[in-house]
């Protein structure tokens, strides 16, 4: 099974993206996965995860995220983005001025 995955990185090398170019089994199997931890009873295709500083994938599952956003319907609307497009940044902010 072939899977483009691209990495991006933030100058700083705090940050990283995964985009999956081909929504393919690895990708659906992921999206459950991810779902599945969020207690979303769906497909997490559209998430952002934040994690504090020194957090590991150290199982086969990933860790709970300590902060999370998304861009579904039907799941918590005081985490959907679009509503809040300020919060992500704030969560993300608190958790950089933790590290300093």
């Amino acid at each position: 099974m072939e899977m483009t995955l691209r990495v991006q990185r933030s100058r700083q090398r705090r940050c990283k993206t995964f985009a999956s170019h081909r929504a393919g089994t690895v990708g659906r199997i992921s999206a459950s996965s991810l779902g599945r931890l969020l207690d979303l009873h769906q497909i997490a295709w559209d998430v952002y995860l934040v994690y504090k500083p020194g957090i590991k994938w150290e199982g086969p599952q990933p860790p709970r995220p300590t902060f999370w956003m998304h861009q579904l319907e039907g799941a918590d609307r005081k985490l959907l983005l679009c509503e809040n497009p300020t919060r992500l940044n704030s969560e993300v902010g608190k958790l950089l001025e933790q590290m300093n």
